[in-house]
């Protein structure tokens, strides 16, 4: 019998699915290309799972444009889905799976924290301190991050530091409560990068675009939309077979690891003792936030 924890391990594993199928994709086909394929095939599936037509699109879009504040939100997480993609699908195109994962996760959950302490002004704990500590390194030694290195991780930095923007302004800012916002901003971000793709002359290009290339793009959207609706149907379960929310927060901490094995396994990818090292960190310190804040008894604030 299916559990929720069955869901969850079976969201990582699609998940990590995803990313070698993207990587593939940047082997056959024009970066803004694939991202352009990729999010058309997630916006697709995602209105098809929480059965969102065209008319109501257009209702959730008239409703968002009726006070100009929720408008620019809308407009500037569209903006950030846009960027965020074509961030990740040029990192992917020049780092090795393992070394992106290790950075777009840490880096993501190192910049979601460091806003919201330093910006917002959140109260914090030696807990997370301490676990923002071990993320970092985790970070430095797993991606080997030396010297002219760092360079080429550039996208992935700011795939990370978008996506870590996302999360923050939804849970803080957004004043948007509209059925289908999240449709509505994904179709916009996808329509930004349909008109750059336009702009910019790669649409000429789509008819040199390898059968494999663009396929494994869609393959990509399609794996990407089912590891976010995966853990939705677990939460349709039968109560005694869900798992709760702390175990399962604390699961995805492990992502990375699966994400890594399947590199190897099916990209060749190698990593290093000080890599595993740095991974081993990195779990260790996103496992330590999900710990009670008065872990470690001690509260730190900074006023500005």
């Amino acid at each position: 019998m299916m559990t929720g924890l069955n869901y969850v391990i079976g969201a990582l594993l699609v998940t990590s699915f995803y990313y070698l199928f993207v990587k593939i994709s940047m082997k056959k086909t024009e970066p803004y290309l694939a991202v352009g394929i990729f999010m058309i095939v997630v916006f697709l599936l995602k209105n098809s799972a929480t059965g969102m037509d065209l008319v109501g699109l257009a209702q959730s879009f008239s409703a968002i444009s009726a006070s100009q504040d929720t408008l620019v939100q809308a407009l500037l997480i569209s903006t950030l889905y846009a960027i965020i993609w074509v961030l990740v699908f040029k990192g992917l195109s020049k780092a090795a799976i393992s070394k992106f994962v290790i950075i777009y996760y840490g880096v993501g959950k190192l910049s979601e924290y460091l806003i919201n302490i330093f910006w917002l002004k959140e109260p914090t704990n030696l807990t997370q301190g301490v676990a923002l500590i071990v993320i970092f390194a985790g970070v430095v030694l797993g991606a080997e991050l030396k010297g002219d290195a760092i360079k080429g991780y550039i996208p992935v930095f700011g795939a990370a530091i978008a996506m870590a923007a996302v999360k923050v302004i939804s849970s803080n800012f957004t004043t948007i409560n509209v059925n289908g916002v999240d449709s509505v901003e994904f179709l916009m971000g996808t329509i930004m990068v349909w008109i750059w793709i336009l702009i910019s002359g790669t649409f000429q290009k789509a008819g040199e675009t390898p059968f494999v290339g663009a396929l494994c793009a869609i393959i990509a959207g399609v794996l990407f939309a089912s590891s976010e609706r995966i853990p939705q149907k677990a939460l349709e379960l039968p109560t005694e077979l869900q798992a709760d929310s702390l175990t399962v927060e604390r699961l995805k901490c492990f992502d990375v690891v699966f994400i890594i094995i399947l590199a190897m396994i099916f990209c060749k990818e190698k990593m290093s003792k000080n890599a595993w090292i740095g991974v081993a960190l990195l779990v260790a310190g996103r496992y330590m936030l999900t710990l009670p804040d008065n872990f470690i008894p001690f509260e730190i604030s900074f006023i500005g």
